[in-house]
């Protein structure tokens, strides 16, 4: 887990130097899902039977992305490092 949080911070902080208007959402999944987007806002978590209903998740996934505004990796890189910690 250690390995993939470096591996995770390192792809960030490329990007951020690299590519400093680039937009970054996060979103991390297991048995749950968690949509983090950019990290300057509320993240959205979706578990349970939503996730056994393929037309449900394109349906939650749809109107998620609707409300979604992620800013550029340059207003909110300092988000996104703090939310893998």
């Amino acid at each position: 887990m250690i390995l993939l949080l470096i591996v995770f911070n390192r792809q960030l902080e490329r990007i951020h130097v690299e590519s400093p208007d680039k937009k970054v959402g996060i979103v991390t999944f297991s048995s749950e899902v968690d949509v983090l987007g950019d990290g300057s806002g509320q993240p959205k978590h979706f578990a349970g039977d939503k996730l056994d209903n393929y037309d449900e998740l394109i349906r939650l996934g749809q109107e998620h992305a609707r409300d979604l505004d992620l800013k550029p990796i340059s207003d909110t890189y300092e988000y996104v490092t703090i939310i893998h910690n």
